[in-house]
């Protein structure tokens, strides 16, 4: 392999990676929130990709049709969560509810499938087209937007739950929602400000995916499963970790493409995945902080 495209096809799992993480960082924030597997995201990922392609022939102003997708995503992203809650208020134990989700991901594609039928389409955005050549390495429009955008959200998030309240609160959640709620955490709340990044995220994922590749009902599934393997690896209860996952994956992902095939792609991440869960079942967060503890042990 030369040194331009070596170069380039890290460039290229730099985004990938970027993307990735994007998705593994919503399904976090989510978790970190009601403590469930919020898969029922890849519904809404193409559920906004496709209402994008409708404001593009319908011409609207680009302005207004960003604030019609970022209505979108926020009606889709909060119906589940209202439906997460009315099976919590049920009785449904997360599991339960983690099984729900993959039901709503099911059924929002089938509906999708069902509206639009199964033909691909082109996302036709002007500005998220084209490319720019920096020496040897080619940077997409789209993949340098989508992560400015999901490093930007990142950068606010971490300064959220570095200097802010927010993080005490998410891991009193995650940790014991009962415990919080007489601590006087404002769970519902919280949930609501998680979802609504979330849904956020998922505007430029969709725009991302559906500028990458093409868009149809079931565009948001595999990069679903990429987010949970990296949600999964990095350890739950981490945002930082499930993002860096995220953009290892990527990375990994568009290597394995390139020197084995992308036949080998899936086999590899979720390979890596076995691997962890075998290692360090709690993740590779948690495998830091026991090298910490006995590194403590020792110097003591």
């Amino acid at each position: 392999m030369s040194y331009q495209l070596f170069l380039q096809v890290f460039a290229n799992g730099l985004f990938t990676g970027i993307l990735f993480g994007g998705i593994a960082v919503a399904l976090a924030v989510c978790n970190l929130a009601d403590r469930s597997l919020h898969v029922a995201i890849g519904s809404v990922i193409a559920l906004v990709a496709y209402f994008w392609l409708a404001i593009i022939r319908g011409e609207l102003p680009v302005v207004l049709g960003f604030v019609l997708l970022v209505g979108i995503a926020l009606a889709g992203n909060l119906i589940c969560l209202a439906i997460y809650r009315w099976l919590s208020r049920r009785g449904v134990n997360a599991e339960g509810i983690v099984v729900a989700s993959f039901g709503l991901l099911i059924a929002g594609n089938s509906a999708l499938e069902l509206i639009y039928g199964t033909e691909l389409e082109s996302m036709r955005a002007p500005w998220l087209q084209g490319n720019v050549k920096l020496g040897v390495v080619r940077f997409y429009y789209g993949d340098l937007l989508m992560s400015v955008v999901v490093l930007s959200m990142m950068a606010g998030l971490w300064a959220a739950l570095r200097f802010g309240g927010l993080s005490l609160q998410l891991r009193s959640v995650f940790h014991d929602s009962r415990e919080a709620a007489i601590a006087g955490v404002n769970i519902p709340m919280i949930q609501v400000l998680a979802y609504c990044f979330s849904a956020v995220l998922v505007i430029i994922i969709a725009l991302a995916i559906g500028s990458r590749s093409s868009v149809h009902p079931h565009m948001g599934f595999f990069p679903l499963l990429i987010g949970i393997a990296a949600l999964v690896t990095g350890g739950l209860g981490s945002v930082r970790s499930a993002f860096l996952s995220g953009v290892a994956m990527g990375i990994i992902w568009d290597f394995v493409g390139i020197y084995f095939g992308t036949v080998w792609q899936f086999a590899s991440v979720f390979g890596i995945l076995a691997v962890v869960l075998l290692t360090a079942p709690e993740g590779l967060f948690s495998l830091k902080f026991r090298w910490r503890r006995k590194a403590t042990k020792h110097s003591v």
